[in-house]
């Protein structure tokens, strides 16, 4: 049972106040509308399900620019992956980050 209140990304779109998946206003990511929700200061992260499992991402801010992070742990240990800036966090880049953090090689 999800008990966090971020919006979420399942599959292929972004979930926010606990819309459901067959929601009409659900953010498909790669669109316009996604790299918009990305930008936008008030967003400051998501937690993505994907094949190959979760993790949290975060907006954080480096030599003053904003830049999105991938964190999970595993095994006790905290790890972390970029995601890159707002325009560039495809699904490809949350699916390649999913499996890192999970543990899986990735090509």
């Amino acid at each position: 049972m999800r008990t966090s209140t971020k919006p979420m990304v399942e599959t292929d779109r972004l979930l926010i106040d606990g819309e459901g998946s067959d929601a009409g206003n659900a953010i498909r990511v790669g669109s316009s509308r996604w790299h918009t929700w990305l930008a936008d200061t008030d967003n400051r992260g998501f937690v993505f399900e994907g094949d190959a499992g979760h993790f949290t991402a975060r907006r954080e801010m480096r030599r003053g620019n904003p830049y999105w992070y991938a964190y999970r742990r595993r095994g006790g240990k905290l790890y972390k992956a970029y995601l890159g800036k707002s325009e560039e966090v495809t699904q490809e880049r949350l699916d390649e980050a999913s499996a890192r953090l999970a543990g899986q090689a990735t090509l």
